[in-house]
């Protein structure tokens, strides 16, 4: 993850480029399932790195918009307008991916809790 990246370099970038690198560096894999305590501390990790990085792209995305806004009213030519959109559409979808990414780890974290919890009440059970 490159929060370096300048925020205004990211929105210089063609929208095909600005993709690359938003997978490059923001695509987080989800773990298949959460079996240790070294696992679970993991997820623990991901879930902050999935709140830092929507934080930021959304930042990106408000950012993208006004910059199209900007160049709606400076009668900008069609095609930087629509680059812009693009941009702006592209960090959206990347903000809504890293969402998603945490709700799924927070609630693999959920199930994994009280699946530990009922082991342990079944335990005292006499």
């Amino acid at each position: 993850m490159a929060y370096n990246q300048n925020y205004s370099e990211l929105l210089q970038m063609e929208p095909p480029e600005l993709l690359d690198y938003l997978t490059a560096e923001f695509s987080i894999e989800i773990p298949v399932s959460i079996e240790s305590v070294d696992d679970l501390n993991n997820a623990g990790v991901l879930l902050g790195r999935c709140a830092a990085n929507y934080s930021f792209l959304l930042t990106q995305a408000m950012m993208a918009k006004l910059a199209k806004r900007i160049l709606k009213q400076e009668k900008a030519e069609k095609v930087e307008i629509d680059k812009a959109l693009s941009r702006e559409e592209i960090l959206n979808m990347f903000a809504d991916i890293t969402k998603t990414s945490y709700n799924a780890i927070s609630r693999m974290i959920t199930v994994r809790t009280q699946a530990t919890d009922e082991m342990r009440m079944m335990r005292n059970i006499p």
